[in-house]
């Protein structure tokens, strides 16, 4: 039994049996969720989700907007860097002491726009990794799934407004699509 509790597995969480219940709480099981009950009859906040969660997608969507950030600001620094490098092979050679001192900014700001750029796309493939393991993920119950109880599947969430049973939910076509097991 898994009772008003958080839990979160990087595989699958997997109840069952007479005492396969998950009633209150939060369950993720990143690979899916197998039960025999979801919820109860009083109606207890219970929410199941499998695959990757909606915030790691919003995350993985907003890395995009801030490697396009990173890389503007980089192009920008390294064309600066090339108009004061141009003019001292231009034969400008007595180039001002400032344009010196910002060539070296600039420098600096090269290599810092280089680290960012490399932490930006790390955290981009561990996310991707994240949502590439979760495809596919189901909810998938042998029992009673009861009114009230909310169903996330990836970036998807599912209200479930009457009892049934014996269900698999999987998001497919852009929703979480509910059907009867046949077992």
């Amino acid at each position: 039994r898994i009772l008003n509790s958080y839990v979160y597995a990087d595989e699958k969480v997997i109840v069952s049996g007479r005492r396969g219940v998950i009633m209150g709480g939060y369950v993720h099981g990143l690979q899916g969720v197998e039960a025999t009950v979801l919820g109860n009859e009083a109606e207890v906040k219970t929410t199941v989700h499998a695959g990757f969660e909606k915030e790691t997608f919003e995350r993985f969507i907003g890395i995009a907007a801030r490697e396009e950030a990173a890389q503007a600001e980089l192009s920008e620094t390294v064309d600066s860097m090339a108009g004061i490098l141009r003019m001292k092979r231009l034969g400008s050679t007595n180039i001002s002491q400032s344009d010196e001192n910002r060539l070296s900014e600039l420098n600096k700001r090269k290599d810092e726009c280089f680290l960012k750029l490399d932490e930006i796309r790390q955290e981009k493939e561990m996310l991707n990794h994240q949502m590439e393991i979760g495809k596919g993920a189901k909810v998938l119950t042998d029992g009673d799934v009861f009114r009230g109880v909310t169903i996330g599947v990836e970036d998807l969430q599912y209200f479930v407004e009457q009892k049934t049973s014996f269900m698999q939910y999987e998001k497919l076509n852009g929703m979480v699509e509910s059907s009867v097991r046949i077992l």
